[in-house]
């Protein structure tokens, strides 16, 4: 065995709870249930019991909840192009950055079909395939293969997740009250912080709720009398 290989359990680790946040904001479908026990049951130290939890509660039961939670029908957006920390000055640039990410390591996961490169579970899903990728090359030995996938990983939570996760959560608690997401958002958050310290930047306003004040007739706006 390669002496370096030893060393890939940290990525292997990383990898499965990067998977699991995936799933959590998936889709539901009659398969999740069982894919999130599976996957959780051989996760280990902290963090590891509120996964578990969550993937007990989980199925396609959720499928109701989820629509009126998340997504274009639900309350909360779940692509990182509808939220106000796009420095690159629209959905277009956005969506063609995160894509290069993609392609630049190969990432195209099937079970998510249909969702926008943007999406929540796509991002943390590559962020998955990232540290599995570490793990393949630090056990074969491709020491700099490894830390080109460890600065991907860095620069795209840097670049995208990071900006706009902890205003997702956020969102999520305002806006679903209670139930399973707004549980799945709290484990999320903290695993994540977990996985990426000093990198989540803190929520942001949501301004395209900010209210307007509302005038009346003795409401002058400061014009002199008569104007």
């Amino acid at each position: 065995m390669d002496p370096h290989a030893e060393d890939l359990l940290p990525h292997l680790a990383r990898s499965a709870r990067y998977r699991v946040l995936s799933l959590l904001f998936a889709p539901p479908t009659d398969g999740l249930g069982e894919a999130l026990r599976a996957l959780t049951m051989e996760l280990h130290g902290d963090g590891a019991p509120a996964l578990q939890a969550l993937a007990r509660d989980a199925g396609s039961a959720l499928a109701g909840d989820y629509h009126r939670a998340l997504g274009p029908s639900g309350g909360v957006r779940d692509a990182e192009s509808d939220y106000e920390v796009n420095p690159l000055g629209g959905k277009g640039p956005l969506i063609a950055d995160v894509a290069g990410f993609y392609d630049a390591f190969k990432y195209h996961d099937t079970s998510l079909e249909g969702l926008p490169p943007d999406h929540l579970s796509i991002e943390l899903g590559y962020l998955g395939w990232l540290a599995f990728r570490a793990a393949y090359a630090r056990a074969s030995g491709e020491l700099e293969a490894e830390a080109l996938c460890v600065r991907a990983s860095e620069r795209f939570v840097t670049d995208h997740l990071g900006r706009w996760a902890r205003t997702f959560f956020q969102r999520v608690h305002e806006r679903v009250g209670g139930g399973w997401y707004d549980r799945a958002a709290t484990v999320a958050e903290e695993t994540l912080a977990a996985l990426e310290p000093g990198r989540l930047s803190p929520p942001v306003e949501d301004r395209r709720r900010v209210a307007l004040p509302t005038l009346d007739e003795s409401d002058e706006c400061g014009l002199p009398s008569g104007a």
